[in-house]
C-alpha cells in the first residue's frame, strides 16, 4: 500500500498557544483559556477517525445553527452569568418580519459589529428557555443543578494519558464530587430526538462513547473513580428528555477506539507522519451493503 501523507514542521506539534497547567482539576477557567492549552482534547482526537491527516490539519469546525444553539444552551444551563452578558437577539429582516440567516450578508455586518457576542433568534431563545424549564422540573435530572448537591460546572480537567504520556484535557458539563474520590460527571446533548434507539444512533454518529471513555481516563488518572451520565433532550417540543449512562459494551467499545487514537497521534508524532486515506490500484469503490442486496434479491426472483 502506497500512503497519502503529510508532514508537520516539527515534532513537537502544538495542540493550543498556552502553555498547559499540570495535570489536576480547575474549576472557574474561562472557555477560552481552556481552548487555547496546548494539550489534546475529545472534539479534536476524534478526527483521527477519519484520518491522521484530518486530524493534522482540517481547518477549524464552521459555525453552524445547531452548534450555536448548543453553545448558548449549554451557557444557559452552566454559566448563566456568561450567557447573560453574551447573548444579543439576532437581526430582523423589515420585509419579512422573520430573522436573517445566519449564512446573509446581513448577519455577518451585524456580528461584526458584536464581537464575542453570541446571537440567537428569538425562537431559539424560546426554545432554551423551554429546554431549561423542562431540565429544572424533572426529578432526578434537577439534582445535578441544585446548589445543595456541591456541583460545579464547567470543569475542566488535565491528565497525561498512562498509555503515551500524551498531555489531555477535557471540559466536563457537571462534576458533582461523591464520597471516597468519587465523581458522577453529566454531559449535556442537545438533539432531535433522545428516544433510546434513535440517541443510541447519535452516541455512534457524534462519539459520545469515546468522549465519556476519553474523560473517564482522564479522571482515573487523576486519581478519581467516576461515572457518566447523559442527559440528552429534544429541542423542539414537548422537549423530551432521559437521564441515563452509556451501556457497559458500548462505553467499552469506546474505549477501544480512545486508546487506538491515542497511540495513533503518538505515533505520527514520533514519525513526523500524517497519513491521509490510502491509495492503491488493488482497491476499487464499492456501493453500501443495502444498495447491492436489493439487485441480488431480483436476480433471485427471476
Amino acid at each position: 500500500m502506497v500512503a497519502e501523507t503529510m508532514t508537520s514542521a516539527g515534532r513537537g506539534m502544538k495542540f493550543g498557544t498556552i502553555p498547559c497547567p499540570v495535570p489536576g482539576v480547575y474549576p472557574n477557567i474561562p472557555f477560552e483559556t481552556y481552548c487555547g492549552w496546548d494539550a489534546l482534547n475529545h472534539s479534536k482526537l476524534r478526527r483521527v477517525g477519519k484520518s491522521p491527516m484530518h486530524f493534522h490539519d482540517a481547518p477549524p469546525d464552521k459555525e453552524t445553527d445547531s452548534k450555536v444553539f448548543g453553545v448558548g444552551f449549554h451557557e444557559m444551563m452552566l454559566e448563566p452569568a456568561r450567557f447573560a452578558a453574551r447573548v444579543v437577539m439576532s437581526p430582523i429582516n423589515e420585509k419579512t418580519g422573520k430573522p436573517f440567516g445566519r449564512d446573509t450578508k446581513a448577519w455577518a455586518e451585524f456580528a461584526a459589529l458584536r464581537p464575542g457576542k453570541l446571537i440567537l433568534t428569538p425562537e431559539e431563545m424560546d426554545q432554551i428557555v423551554a429546554m431549561r424549564a423542562r431540565i429544572t422540573s424533572h426529578p432526578e435530572a434537577s439534582l445535578f443543578f441544585d446548589p445543595a448537591s456541591g456541583a460545579m460546572f464547567e470543569v475542566c480537567i488535565v491528565w497525561d494519558c498512562p498509555i503515551t504520556g500524551l498531555r489531555c484535557k477535557g471540559r466536563v458539563d457537571v462534576w458533582v464530587p461523591r464520597p471516597n474520590q468519587m465523581v458522577a460527571r453529566l454531559d449535556l446533548k442537545t438533539t432531535a430526538d433522545a428516544s433510546t434507539e434513535e440517541f443510541g444512533r447519535s452516541i455512534v454518529k457524534y462519539g459520545y462513547h469515546t468522549q465519556d471513555a476519553f474523560y473517564e481516563m482522564g479522571c482515573k488518572a487523576l486519581g478519581h473513580d467516576s461515572y457518566g451520565l447523559l442527559l440528552p433532550i429534544e429541542s423542539d417540543a414537548p422537549h423530551a428528555m432521559q437521564l441515563a449512562p452509556i451501556e457497559g459494551d458500548t462505553l467499552a467499545a469506546g474505549r477501544h477506539i480512545v486508546e487506538g487514537w491515542l497511540r495513533t497521534v503518538k505515533h505520527c508524532r514520533e514519525t513526523d507522519s500524517w497519513p491521509g486515506y490510502e491509495a492503491s490500484s488493488s482497491v476499487a469503490f464499492k456501493a453500501p451493503e443495502w444498495y447491492l442486496k436489493q439487485f441480488a434479491t431480483a436476480t433471485e426472483s427471476n
